[in-house]
């Protein structure tokens, strides 16, 4: 290898770092932004952020944190325009506010950040949008891996307080808990439940 060819390889290698540091800060002040707009509820505020977080996305396509904060901003901005009464641009920003929001997922879905924003924010959506299922299971992957379970449709309960999983009537289960509650788990969760606990 010349003289040329290693520095031209070490210009390259510095230029890959930089850019992964700058997208890096680019989207932390795209964050910084989003929080200004929401104080000061214009629609600039709202499009400087959003013109930062393109950068970032611009310099790596690829980065779902990036992705997540803009499917945010523009999440923010067309309940900004909707407030305002200006319905159709809301609703075409939404659309790709979510599609952001489901690349980053796509691309990470182990990125348990990304699958926690992603879970809250849709958590907000109206139930005619249909978010609903995608934010259960977002927000329910992260909080599995912080030792709760999903029992019933409606409930989830923190493992350490599991004292007890008792069979109960047509294949269901009670669980009692440490702290001397009872709680009703159904068929499917039940059998989950026990090979999770390891019973």
């Amino acid at each position: 290898m010349n003289l040329k060819h290693a520095a031209f390889l070490m210009a390259m290698s510095f230029t890959v770092v930089s850019a992964a540091a700058d997208t890096k800060e680019l989207i932390e002040q795209a964050r910084t932004q989003l929080q200004a707009a929401g104080s000061l509820s214009t629609e600039e505020a709202y499009l400087q952020a959003e013109e930062t977080i393109d950068s970032a996305v611009r310099q790596d396509s690829k980065n779902p944190p990036a992705l997540m904060i803009r499917g945010a901003i523009r999440m923010e901005r067309a309940g900004w325009l909707a407030s305002k009464g200006r319905f159709v641009p809301a609703n075409e920003l939404m659309a790709m506010a979510c599609a952001d929001m489901d690349a980053a997922v796509a691309m990470s879905p182990g990125n348990s950040e990304v699958r926690m924003m992603r879970g809250l924010m849709y958590g907000r959506f109206p139930t005619f949008l249909n978010k609903a299922p995608l934010a259960r299971e977002d927000l329910e992957i992260q909080l599995e891996s912080s030792g709760f379970f999903r029992i019933s449709r409606g409930e989830l309960v923190n493992l350490e307080y599991v004292c007890e999983i008792v069979p109960w009537f047509s294949g269901t289960y009670k669980v009692r808990l440490t702290t001397g509650g009872e709680l009703d788990v159904s068929r499917d969760r039940g059998r989950h439940l026990k090979e999770v606990m390891n019973i």
